[in-house]
């Protein structure tokens, strides 16, 4: 019983010990704390930047797209001459 009273005691000077180490991290030069912690309450973007991002991501989407179909048909092709090709055809 006093071994799992004394391995609580040690996690929590551990964590308190971790604790204190990063509020020593985070602090500014005016000695007041940031918490690592964020809570977004909104995003205030432009429309037009909106659509131009969405773009960008849909113009960087297609070369993992390309991977996906070349990794795909190497691994169809594989399983194809184990004769497992119609299997993952049904999967997929």
């Amino acid at each position: 019983m006093s071994d799992a009273v004394n391995e609580k005691n040690d996690l929590n000077e551990s964590v308190k010990g971790a604790v204190s180490y990063i509020e020593e991290k985070h602090k500014t030069t005016q000695g007041s704390v940031i918490h690592p912690n964020v809570i977004m309450t909104g995003i205030n973007i432009p429309f037009f930047d909106l659509v131009m991002f969405l773009i960008k991501i849909a113009i960087a989407s297609i070369p993992a797209g390309i991977i996906f179909i070349i990794f795909y048909g190497i691994l169809t092709g594989l399983l194809g001459l184990l004769g497992l090709g119609a299997i993952l055809n049904a999967i997929f």
